[in-house]
């Protein structure tokens, strides 16, 4: 999505009401993924915790964002996003890929 509004021309700005209905899909499927996440991740019990956790990390990030976005042009900035996004989504899924192959594979005793 970040990366779509930056291919938008200057010159057809409401290209971006096309755009910007996927922004309540995307924090929906995001904000319900992080939750789920995080109550499989801390242990039983904690749940609350873990939320309470996943919050605070989520302010930061926001913050962070918002104090980084300050010195970036427009289209740079979701340019720039665009890529954090995509490298945190590719450690997130080759993190998720190691750590399910390797709890698998104690399950099966190969280990």
């Amino acid at each position: 999505r970040v990366l779509v509004y930056s291919l938008i021309p200057q010159d057809h700005p409401y290209w971006t009401l096309v755009v910007e209905p996927l922004h309540g899909v995307t924090i929906g499927f995001a904000l319900t993924a992080s939750v789920a996440f995080a109550a499989e991740w801390v242990p039983k019990g904690y749940e609350a915790s873990g939320q309470g956790f996943l919050s605070m990390v989520r302010g930061l990030g926001q913050f962070i964002g918002l104090c980084i976005g300050g010195f970036l042009e427009g289209r740079i900035l979701y340019r720039v996003l665009a890529v954090i996004v995509s490298v945190g989504s590719i450690m997130l899924a080759v993190g998720n890929h190691v750590t399910t192959n390797d709890s698998m594979l104690y399950r099966r005793g190969r280990k």
